[in-house]
Protein backbone atom coordinates (compact mmCIF):
# COMPACT_ATOMS: atom_id res chain seq x y z
CA UNK A 1 0.00 0.00 0.00
CA UNK A 2 1.43 3.45 -1.18
CA UNK A 3 1.25 6.61 0.42
CA UNK A 4 -1.38 8.02 -1.32
CA UNK A 5 -3.95 4.73 -0.50
CA UNK A 6 -2.90 5.33 3.11
CA UNK A 7 -3.98 9.01 3.01
CA UNK A 8 -7.28 8.20 1.34
CA UNK A 9 -7.85 5.53 4.00
CA UNK A 10 -7.14 7.80 7.10
CA UNK A 11 -8.93 10.68 5.24
CA UNK A 12 -12.15 8.79 5.20
CA UNK A 13 -12.11 6.76 8.78
CA UNK A 14 -11.67 10.63 10.00
CA UNK A 15 -14.77 11.44 7.99
CA UNK A 16 -16.55 8.28 8.45
CA UNK A 17 -16.29 8.77 12.34
CA UNK A 18 -17.36 12.40 12.13
CA UNK A 19 -20.55 11.05 10.50
CA UNK A 20 -21.07 8.24 12.63
CA UNK A 21 -20.50 10.94 15.49
CA UNK A 22 -22.68 13.27 14.31
CA UNK A 23 -25.65 10.70 13.80
CA UNK A 24 -25.57 8.94 16.85
CA UNK A 25 -25.63 12.67 18.48
CA UNK A 26 -29.19 13.14 16.48
CA UNK A 27 -29.98 9.54 17.48
CA UNK A 28 -29.72 10.56 20.90
CA UNK A 29 -30.99 14.26 20.60
CA UNK A 30 -34.67 13.07 18.96
CA UNK A 31 -34.86 10.06 21.10
CA UNK A 32 -34.52 12.66 24.60
CA UNK A 33 -36.65 14.64 22.98
CA UNK A 34 -39.82 11.81 22.22
CA UNK A 35 -38.89 10.74 25.86
CA UNK A 36 -39.57 14.38 27.37
CA UNK A 37 -42.86 14.48 25.55
CA UNK A 38 -43.96 11.25 26.19
CA UNK A 39 -43.25 12.39 30.13
CA UNK A 40 -44.53 15.73 30.06
CA UNK A 41 -47.83 14.19 28.36
CA UNK A 42 -48.19 12.09 32.03
CA UNK A 43 -47.46 15.49 33.40
CA UNK A 44 -43.46 14.27 34.63
CA UNK A 45 -40.91 16.04 34.67
CA UNK A 46 -38.20 14.36 32.65
CA UNK A 47 -35.26 16.29 34.70
CA UNK A 48 -36.40 13.79 37.77
CA UNK A 49 -34.71 10.62 36.29
CA UNK A 50 -31.57 10.01 34.44
CA UNK A 51 -30.84 9.41 30.49
CA UNK A 52 -30.58 5.60 29.78
CA UNK A 53 -28.35 6.38 26.69
CA UNK A 54 -29.19 3.07 24.69
CA UNK A 55 -33.56 4.01 25.12
CA UNK A 56 -32.95 7.40 23.75
CA UNK A 57 -31.04 5.56 21.04
CA UNK A 58 -33.42 3.49 20.61
CA UNK A 59 -36.45 5.82 20.57
CA UNK A 60 -34.34 8.39 18.30
CA UNK A 61 -33.73 5.62 15.65
CA UNK A 62 -37.53 4.78 15.42
CA UNK A 63 -38.10 8.56 15.44
CA UNK A 64 -36.10 8.91 12.34
CA UNK A 65 -37.26 5.75 10.84
CA UNK A 66 -40.86 7.74 11.11
CA UNK A 67 -39.40 11.14 9.84
CA UNK A 68 -37.67 9.10 7.02
CA UNK A 69 -41.05 7.66 5.71
CA UNK A 70 -42.95 10.75 6.29
CA UNK A 71 -40.06 12.58 3.78
CA UNK A 72 -39.83 9.72 1.06
CA UNK A 73 -44.20 9.78 1.12
CA UNK A 74 -43.58 13.87 0.62
CA UNK A 75 -40.92 12.96 -2.14
CA UNK A 76 -43.32 10.51 -3.73
CA UNK A 77 -46.05 13.09 -3.55
CA UNK A 78 -44.22 15.48 -5.10
CA UNK A 79 -42.93 13.68 -7.89
CA UNK A 80 -46.50 12.16 -9.11
CA UNK A 81 -47.35 16.19 -9.17
CA UNK A 82 -44.74 16.54 -11.18
CA UNK A 83 -45.52 14.13 -13.89
CA UNK A 84 -49.15 15.04 -13.90
CA UNK A 85 -47.85 18.49 -14.52
CA UNK A 86 -45.90 17.46 -17.31
CA UNK A 87 -48.72 15.39 -18.74
CA UNK A 88 -50.42 19.09 -18.82
CA UNK A 89 -47.70 21.06 -20.29
CA UNK A 90 -47.48 18.62 -23.21
CA UNK A 91 -51.08 18.54 -23.58
CA UNK A 92 -51.17 22.68 -23.41
CA UNK A 93 -48.00 22.54 -26.07
CA UNK A 94 -50.33 20.87 -28.43
CA UNK A 95 -52.92 23.31 -28.20
CA UNK A 96 -53.10 26.05 -31.27
CA UNK A 97 -53.56 28.98 -28.87
CA UNK A 98 -51.05 28.37 -26.67
CA UNK A 99 -48.71 27.61 -29.35
CA UNK A 100 -49.10 31.03 -30.50
CA UNK A 101 -48.87 32.72 -27.25
CA UNK A 102 -45.93 31.38 -26.33
CA UNK A 103 -44.43 32.25 -29.62
CA UNK A 104 -45.70 36.23 -29.18
CA UNK A 105 -44.27 35.92 -25.92
CA UNK A 106 -41.00 34.54 -27.05
CA UNK A 107 -40.64 37.47 -29.56
CA UNK A 108 -40.95 39.77 -26.73
CA UNK A 109 -38.69 38.37 -24.56
CA UNK A 110 -36.14 38.52 -27.58
CA UNK A 111 -36.36 41.84 -28.33
CA UNK A 112 -35.94 43.21 -24.13
CA UNK A 113 -33.11 41.12 -24.35
CA UNK A 114 -31.58 43.14 -27.48
CA UNK A 115 -32.45 46.20 -25.96
CA UNK A 116 -30.64 45.14 -22.72
CA UNK A 117 -27.63 43.99 -24.56
CA UNK A 118 -26.80 47.61 -25.68
CA UNK A 119 -26.68 49.12 -22.24
CA UNK A 120 -24.04 46.67 -20.14
CA UNK A 121 -23.96 47.44 -16.32
CA UNK A 122 -20.62 47.82 -14.97
CA UNK A 123 -18.34 45.05 -14.07
CA UNK A 124 -18.52 45.76 -10.18
CA UNK A 125 -22.08 46.25 -10.08
CA UNK A 126 -22.86 42.67 -11.78
CA UNK A 127 -20.06 41.28 -9.05
CA UNK A 128 -22.02 42.86 -6.07
CA UNK A 129 -25.25 40.89 -7.71
CA UNK A 130 -23.48 37.78 -7.99
CA UNK A 131 -22.26 38.10 -4.42
CA UNK A 132 -26.13 38.97 -3.14
CA UNK A 133 -27.68 36.25 -4.80
CA UNK A 134 -24.83 33.93 -3.38
CA UNK A 135 -25.28 35.08 0.13
CA UNK A 136 -29.23 34.90 -0.02
CA UNK A 137 -29.10 31.12 -1.90
CA UNK A 138 -26.28 30.19 1.57
CA UNK A 139 -29.20 32.30 3.79
CA UNK A 140 -31.81 29.90 2.50
CA UNK A 141 -29.93 26.49 2.35
CA UNK A 142 -29.05 27.11 6.06
CA UNK A 143 -32.34 28.14 6.66
CA UNK A 144 -34.21 25.08 5.13
CA UNK A 145 -31.79 23.04 7.39
CA UNK A 146 -32.73 24.57 10.57
CA UNK A 147 -36.50 24.55 9.48
CA UNK A 148 -36.35 20.59 8.69
CA UNK A 149 -33.88 20.41 12.38
CA UNK A 150 -37.15 22.29 14.24
CA UNK A 151 -40.09 19.79 12.40
CA UNK A 152 -37.87 16.74 13.82
CA UNK A 153 -37.68 18.34 16.96
CA UNK A 154 -41.43 18.84 17.00
CA UNK A 155 -42.07 15.33 15.58
CA UNK A 156 -40.12 13.67 18.38
CA UNK A 157 -41.81 15.27 21.03
CA UNK A 158 -45.40 15.04 19.18
CA UNK A 159 -44.69 11.33 18.44
CA UNK A 160 -44.08 10.62 22.27
CA UNK A 161 -47.18 12.64 23.48
CA UNK A 162 -49.13 10.56 21.59
CA UNK A 163 -48.13 7.26 22.65
CA UNK A 164 -48.67 8.51 26.03
CA UNK A 165 -52.29 9.29 25.11
CA UNK A 166 -52.50 6.29 23.24
CA UNK A 167 -51.01 4.26 26.56
CA UNK A 168 -53.61 6.18 28.89
CA UNK A 169 -56.42 5.35 26.60
CA UNK A 170 -55.69 1.49 26.43
CA UNK A 171 -54.81 1.31 30.32
CA UNK A 172 -57.60 3.77 31.81
CA UNK A 173 -60.56 1.49 31.26
CA UNK A 174 -62.27 -0.60 33.70
CA UNK A 175 -60.96 -4.03 32.56
CA UNK A 176 -57.82 -3.19 30.87
CA UNK A 177 -55.93 -5.65 28.38
CA UNK A 178 -52.91 -5.60 26.48
CA UNK A 179 -53.09 -5.37 22.87
CA UNK A 180 -49.25 -5.92 21.92
CA UNK A 181 -48.52 -9.03 21.18
CA UNK A 182 -46.20 -9.33 25.03
CA UNK A 183 -45.88 -12.12 27.33
CA UNK A 184 -47.14 -10.69 29.84
CA UNK A 185 -49.41 -7.26 30.52
CA UNK A 186 -47.98 -4.32 31.09
CA UNK A 187 -49.99 -3.64 33.47
CA UNK A 188 -48.30 -4.83 36.77
CA UNK A 189 -49.03 -5.50 40.48
CA UNK A 190 -46.75 -3.64 42.28
CA UNK A 191 -45.99 -4.00 46.28
CA UNK A 192 -45.52 -0.46 47.69
CA UNK A 193 -45.41 -0.40 51.53
CA UNK A 194 -47.29 -3.58 51.40
CA UNK A 195 -49.80 -2.73 49.96
CA UNK A 196 -50.80 -4.24 45.95
CA UNK A 197 -51.25 -1.62 43.63
CA UNK A 198 -51.98 -2.20 39.56
CA UNK A 199 -49.62 0.39 37.94
CA UNK A 200 -48.33 1.40 34.57
CA UNK A 201 -44.46 1.88 34.61
CA UNK A 202 -43.98 5.06 33.00
CA UNK A 203 -39.90 5.71 33.86
CA UNK A 204 -37.61 4.45 36.11
CA UNK A 205 -33.61 4.71 37.20
CA UNK A 206 -31.88 3.71 40.31
CA UNK A 207 -33.81 5.80 42.55
CA UNK A 208 -37.18 5.96 41.67
CA UNK A 209 -40.34 4.62 39.62
CA UNK A 210 -42.81 6.21 37.69
CA UNK A 211 -45.83 4.83 37.68
CA UNK A 212 -49.45 5.65 36.24
CA UNK A 213 -52.18 3.78 38.83
CA UNK A 214 -55.63 3.63 37.09
CA UNK A 215 -58.95 4.46 38.57
CA UNK A 216 -59.97 0.43 40.83
CA UNK A 217 -61.98 -0.56 43.74
CA UNK A 218 -59.13 0.55 46.54
CA UNK A 219 -57.33 3.01 44.70
CA UNK A 220 -57.70 6.88 42.83
CA UNK A 221 -56.38 7.67 39.08
CA UNK A 222 -52.62 9.31 39.75
CA UNK A 223 -49.62 9.46 38.70
CA UNK A 224 -46.64 9.20 41.26
CA UNK A 225 -43.38 8.72 41.72
CA UNK A 226 -42.30 6.15 44.17
CA UNK A 227 -38.99 5.52 45.91
CA UNK A 228 -37.39 1.90 44.65
CA UNK A 229 -36.63 1.00 48.29
CA UNK A 230 -40.87 1.35 49.15
CA UNK A 231 -41.46 -1.28 46.44
CA UNK A 232 -40.98 -4.77 47.59
CA UNK A 233 -42.18 -6.73 44.46
CA UNK A 234 -43.36 -6.59 41.00
CA UNK A 235 -45.88 -9.23 39.60
CA UNK A 236 -47.03 -9.18 35.97
CA UNK A 237 -49.77 -11.31 34.44
CA UNK A 238 -49.80 -13.37 31.46
CA UNK A 239 -51.20 -12.03 28.55
CA UNK A 240 -54.45 -13.56 27.66
CA UNK A 241 -54.76 -11.48 24.17
CA UNK A 242 -52.35 -13.69 23.08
Amino acid sequence: MNLEDKSFLAKFGVDATIVLAAATGLLYFFGTQYRNGYLSRWGIESSLFENDIYENLIAGFVVIHIIFLFVFAMLIVAIVSLIGYNGIAIELSKNKKFQEGMTWLGSKCSNKRETDADTTPPKLLTDFEKMIFKLLFMFSIIFMVLFIFYKAICCSSELGETYAVKEYEQYSKDNPRDTEKSLFNKLRTYCIDGVERKALLLATDRNNYALYLPKGKAQNESVEIISTSRINCIKAEKNITL
